[in-house]
C-alpha cells in the first residue's frame, strides 16, 4: 500500500511539473550571449547582428569587448524588430563603448508579439576600416553595473 501511494505521488508530481513547464515554455527568456563582429568602413556605414527570436517584454543586451583602433572605441546601435516584411527600429538605442555592458529598451514583444525576430543595427562613420566585437542577447535579465539606454 505504501509503495503504491509513493508511486502515485511521484507520478502526480511529475505530471504537474510537466504541465507547468509546458505552460511557461514560451515565456522563457533567451539571455544566452551571442557573438557579433561589426566591420565599418565609409561614411555612415551600417552593419547588423544575426536575428534571434525575442521571448519576453524585457530589454535587449549588448556589450563591446574589443575594437581594432583603441582611439575610436564607440559606435551607435539601434534595436530592430522584423515587422513581417522588413526590419524597423523598435527603441532609441544610443552610443556604446568598448569595455561596457548595456541594457537597451525596445518595444518588440509589446508591439509584434512573442518570438518576433530582433537584432541590433550598428552604425559608425569612419574613413578607414574599423572593427568592433562583442556579445548580445535578445532578452535581458538584470545585472549590476549595466548601463541603461532608453
Amino acid at each position: 500500500m505504501i509503495k503504491k501511494r509513493k508511486k502515485s505521488n511521484v507520478l502526480l508530481i511529475a505530471t504537474l511539473a510537466s504541465i507547468l513547464l509546458m505552460g511557461i515554455g514560451t515565456a522563457l527568456a533567451d539571455t544566452i550571449d551571442k557573438s557579433y563582429t561589426f566591420s565599418f568602413s565609409g561614411p555612415l556605414a551600417m552593419t547588423y547582428t544575426a536575428a534571434y527570436p525575442k521571448d519576453t517584454k524585457s530589454s535587449m543586451y549588448i556589450s563591446v569587448t574589443s575594437t581594432s583602433d583603441s582611439s575610436r572605441s564607440s559606435f551607435k546601435i539601434k534595436p530592430q524588430v522584423f515587422n513581417g516584411d522588413k526590419y524597423v527600429n523598435t527603441g532609441s538605442g544610443g552610443t556604446v563603448e568598448k569595455g561596457k555592458r548595456y541594457e537597451v529598451y525596445n518595444y518588440a514583444v509589446e508591439n509584434f508579439g512573442e518570438r518576433v525576430p530582433v537584432r541590433f543595427r550598428g552604425e559608425r562613420s569612419t574613413a578607414s576600416k574599423l572593427t568592433f566585437k562583442g556579445k548580445w542577447s535578445p532578452d535581458y535579465t538584470y545585472e549590476s553595473g549595466v548601463i541603461v539606454l532608453p
